[in-house]
């Protein structure tokens, strides 16, 4: 059983930004996360392929914006992890990972640890929050701390928030879409004309079927297939596509968004100079079931308080790029915001608590001060009585 004095289920760039402010404040924090690594939306894939050797790609977000300058330091600090592309946006080199691995480092982290419950015991002061995983079949307490906050999708953070807490009611009207993205390897004769800071990805809203189609493999320093000539091609659906779809076998999708894909050769051609020649030589692909945010009250409300997250209430908080939606943020840049901006909270609170704590302290001194003062009067009295 783990104590802290926060802990932050969730270990995406909302979550690691957070723990990383906390951390460097001296606070106590532990970050825990269902997966078996970092990531969240930044997540990637390096599977090993007989054929072609180690094949890597990005499984979320292929690129991302940069607006605000305290984003824009945070990738300025991160220095060749990351590369500004032609078009302005950024990707991190290697792996999109690899910048909340960077976040990660020094973090008390726990990964491979899926939060069941988690529950408020008001009368503990130190530690009120208890969160709980399933051992075996059999509920284990696995964390206690004094803040809790929750940096996951808000479907999964609707599922742990207790009945009775105000946030509750709020999350009725939350959804965020899901997302089908699968990976081809296909041969490719113009692979070795494009250059790296060329733009990656094309839009695709004539499309039905897909949202986007990203080349992996010309990356900053993206690692190439060992053997062959070809590139790694990720396509995302369209999320109403998506939606519809959500529980159909992978297979089925992989050959509808293949199918998809030939239809807007003339587009990929003239856009990214990819002429696909062939079937794809490998495919792999996944489901994001909560992928992309819609505007909702929560966001709402925090762009009327003028946040970009909530909390602490009753020492529970939230985070995520959900939150940022109010105030024109969005993915990765609005994730990494709302967990600064709840550090900064949360630090705050905790020095206004300390301060009170102070001045209950010296107010309890001089009190006590005042008290022997007193005695020594009535002393003093009762001697001169007892002279006379």
């Amino acid at each position: 059983m783990h104590q802290a004095e926060v802990v932050v289920i969730g270990a995406g760039m909302a979550g690691l930004s957070l723990a990383r402010d906390l951390m460097k404040s001296g606070i106590d924090v532990l970050c825990i996360d269902k997966s078996r690594g970092t990531g969240g939306r930044l997540a990637s894939k390096r599977v090993m392929n007989e054929a072609f050797g180690v094949l890597a790609f990005d499984l979320g977000a292929s690129s991302f914006q940069a607006t605000n300058h305290s984003f824009k330091n945070f990738l300025v600090e991160a220095g060749d992890k990351v590369h500004r592309l032609s078009n302005g946006e950024y990707v991190a080199a290697s792996r999109s990972s690899a910048l909340t691995r960077e976040l990660a480092t020094g973090i008390r982290l726990e990964c491979g640890q899926r939060i069941t419950r988690i529950e408020y015991l008001e009368d503990q002061a130190e530690y009120p929050w208890k969160t709980f995983i399933q051992n075996n079949g059999e509920e284990c307490l696995f964390s206690q701390s004094t803040y809790l906050v929750l940096a996951t999708p808000p479907e999964q953070a609707y599922a742990l928030v207790p009945q009775d807490h105000p946030y509750k009611s709020a999350f009725d009207y939350v959804e965020t879409l899901p997302q089908w993205v699968s990976v081809f390897y296909v041969a490719d004769d113009t692979f070795n004309t494009l250059g790296l800071d060329q733009v990656h990805a094309v839009n695709t809203p004539e499309s039905s079927v897909i949202k986007r189609v990203s080349l992996e493999s010309v990356k900053a320093d993206r690692t190439p297939p060992e053997h062959g000539q070809g590139v790694l091609v990720k396509v995302e659906a369209q999320p109403m596509w998506s939606k519809a779809r959500t529980d159909y076998d992978k297979e089925d999708i992989a050959q509808a968004l293949w199918r998809a894909l030939w239809e807007i050769k003339p587009v990929l051609k003239n856009e990214v100079g990819l002429d696909i020649l062939d079937q794809p030589l490998y495919c792999y692909t996944h489901r994001w079931l909560y992928s992309l945010p819609q505007q909702n009250v929560l966001s709402r409300a925090g762009q009327v308080k003028g946040l970009n997250h909530l909390g602490p209430q009753e020492n529970l908080c939230l985070c995520g790029d959900y939150l940022g939606m109010g105030r024109g943020l969005h993915g990765v840049e609005a994730a990494y915001l709302s967990g600064t901006s709840l550090a900064m909270a949360l630090i705050q609170t905790r020095q206004g608590l300390s301060q009170k704590s102070d001045v209950s302290k010296n107010q309890g001194a001089n009190n006590q001060g005042m008290g022997n003062k007193g005695m020594g009067n009535k002393g003093m009295g009762n001697k001169g009585m007892g002279n006379q």
